[in-house]
């Protein structure tokens, strides 16, 4: 037998090293039991969460949904609309578990921390958190019920996995739910291997090809977040399509993006930067 499938999360995920081998030893037993997650830091936003939500999704084999919290108003949008509206519609616990084919998708609150409560017209409050009480608790969520069908689902084998960048913002009946894990910087190692990763992509989806990147590149741009980075090859990449090229160059880069002092010629300088992350 081989090493478990996740463990192939921590070479392009090296910063987050620590929360990637929670599901490792998970995959080591026979039953899978991933525990609810909330991935959080304070400042600088894009150090890859969501990207290293989706990785793992894949790792495990199981479908993802990504469910942006910041735009969420109420909680019909996991559990369904009251039947007494005419668009009344099924959430996405029903459509995960109803419509799809595993009993253990992986869902992603994401921006947990940009949910907010909206006051209704007849009164009172509405909160799209409010049902997540019954959803991260494994003996309730095994007897949820779509408002808009009148269907009775188990929700307990769903992994939820929260992102936040300011974690206080969260309500603490629902960070109790949760396990914590703190980020610290990345190491130069680790920030070259999650940018070699993250170039990756942004080159497969810019239509480059899903080759080996330039190290100098990789190298060049492993100063910046992950959401920078794929930023900033999307647009570079826009620079070398406009000279009918056939991948990009490091004269491509925008001059802002990289970090450059002049004093150790032409090396890179390194920004530290806090970082957190939690898991319930």
């Amino acid at each position: 037998m081989g090493p478990p499938r996740g463990q192939g999360l921590v070479p392009t995920h090296g910063g987050l090293r620590f929360v990637a081998r929670h599901p490792c030893r998970c995959l080591v037993k026979i039953r899978l039991q991933l525990e609810e997650c909330i991935h959080h830091r304070p400042i600088n936003a894009g150090v890859g969460k969501t990207h290293f939500c989706e990785s793992l999704a894949k790792v495990l084999g199981v479908p993802v949904r990504r469910h942006p919290m910041d735009q969420a108003e109420t909680s019909g949008a996991l559990l369904g609309s009251d039947a007494v509206w005419g668009n009344s519609r099924y959430g996405l616990v029903f459509d995960l578990l109803g419509l799809g084919e595993y009993a253990n998708p992986l869902v992603i609150l994401d921006e947990l921390d940009k949910a907010q409560t909206m006051g209704k017209t007849s009164g009172g409050f509405s909160s799209p958190t409010g049902v997540l009480h019954s959803l991260l608790e494994p003996v309730s969520a095994a007897q949820v019920r779509d408002i808009s069908l009148d269907l009775e689902l188990d929700a307990s084998q769903i992994a939820w996995i929260a992102t936040a960048n300011y974690p206080w913002w969260v309500p603490a009946t629902l960070r109790s739910r949760f396990r914590e894990f703190l980020i610290m910087p990345p190491d130069a190692e680790q920030a070259i291997q999650l940018s070699r990763s993250v170039v990756r992509n942004a080159l497969k989806a810019a239509g480059f090809g899903a080759g080996e990147p330039d190290r100098r590149i990789v190298v060049a741009l492993a100063h910046l977040s992950a959401r920078e980075i794929y930023q900033v090859i999307l647009a570079t990449a826009a620079t070398a399509a406009r000279r009918n090229a056939p991948e990009i160059q490091m004269h491509d880069l925008p001059c802002e993006a990289l970090a450059v002092n002049a004093n150790t010629q032409g090396g890179i300088t390194w920004e530290p930067v806090s970082n957190f992350v939690c898991e319930a």
